[in-house]
């Protein structure tokens, strides 16, 4: 434990996000107004964890994603996103889906897919902000997604049903899943299964590729 810890005079809107690796340990806190890095890796020579950077200006409105091979700490800002370098805090570059209201959203390396409440699912690069894949609405309602299955993004509807996509969009085959009702919060993916909550329940979902 750091001894004395990191204070901050602004609250901690969410829980931090770990990045980094190695001797470059760091952890990305998500302020009122604010993204600040600190480095976890004592590299200053004491035992303190020091402060590397603020970027004033990025408000965080959800939890930000780390790229390690992008080197880049993407921060969602509404229904947009800010990508900044995780060396120095600059900003790599700033995407913006389009798409509205956001439903979920995942990150495969440099790749950022995210899915609109409208059911418009799309990919962005987070290197430029640029769209890697032009997208498509996917289904006629969505109830969570996407999540990282693989290099696949898995997505489900309305009415529980599960649908895995390549990154191109193109829809794989896997074993007809329905829950029956929505999902309710986050997907979380293990390997070729994926958790889900429908109600007061917790399903473990098998969505392999079938041949």
């Amino acid at each position: 434990i750091q001894d004395p810890p990191v204070r901050f005079e602004s609250p901690i809107l969410l829980s931090p996000t770990a990045g980094g690796s190695g001797r470059a340990m760091r952890a990305f806190v998500a302020l009122k107004s604010s993204v600040v890095a600190i480095d976890l890796s004592n590299a200053n020579g004491g035992d303190v964890a020091a402060v590397l950077w603020t970027s004033a200006k990025t408000a965080a409105t959800g939890a930000p994603f780390y790229s390690a091979s992008a080197e880049a700490l993407i921060v969602p800002v509404g229904n947009a996103f800010r990508a900044l370098g995780e060396a120095q805090g600059d900003t790599v570059a700033d995407l913006a889906p389009g798409v509205g209201p956001l439903r979920g959203t995942t990150l495969i390396g440099e790749r950022l897919s995210v899915l609109g409440q409208n059911s418009f699912m799309l990919t962005l690069s987070v290197y430029t902000g640029k769209v890697l894949w032009a997208g498509k609405k996917v289904l006629k309602s969505v109830s969570a997604g996407p999540v990282a299955v693989g290099k696949d993004l898995v997505v489900v509807s309305g009415d529980g049903k599960f649908h895995r996509y390549t990154s191109g969009g193109r829809e794989r085959t896997i074993a007809p899943i329905s829950l029956g009702a929505p999902v309710s919060g986050s997907l979380r993916a293990t390997g070729e299964h994926v958790v889900a909550v429908s109600g007061t329940t917790v399903y473990l979902v098998n969505v392999s590729v079938r041949p």
